[in-house]
């Protein structure tokens, strides 16, 4: 069984009602790790947000921030986190599955 597979796709993630851009790097039926210029604090409560490639559908994830860090790039700082999925659904199935497939 494939625990996590890349992703690069692009996603919001809201965090005390404000919503910011991000990218998952990689996904899981537990998880995900994101990259963006914001870095929520461990135990944060997020939302993501995914565009399902195949149907354009809006997926919401809900979960808690587990490890996070913050580098500077070129581009400023650029924090990387990774989040805990407080539940699984059909949906996100088939979205990794789909994404497994692309390999």
């Amino acid at each position: 069984m494939i625990s996590r597979v890349p992703a690069r796709l692009n996603c919001r993630f809201t965090y005390e009602g404000v919503s910011r851009e991000a990218v998952v790097i990689d996904l899981s039926l537990n998880g995900a790790y994101l990259a963006s210029k914001f870095l929520p604090p461990k135990g944060g409560c997020v939302t993501v947000t995914i565009r399902m490639p195949s149907s354009g559908n809006l997926l919401a994830l809900e979960g808690a921030v587990v490890r996070g860090n913050s580098t500077m790039s070129d581009h400023g700082s650029l924090g990387r986190f990774g989040i805990r999925f407080n539940c699984r659904s059909l949906e996100l199935i088939k979205l990794i599955a789909g994404l497994a497939g692309n390999r």
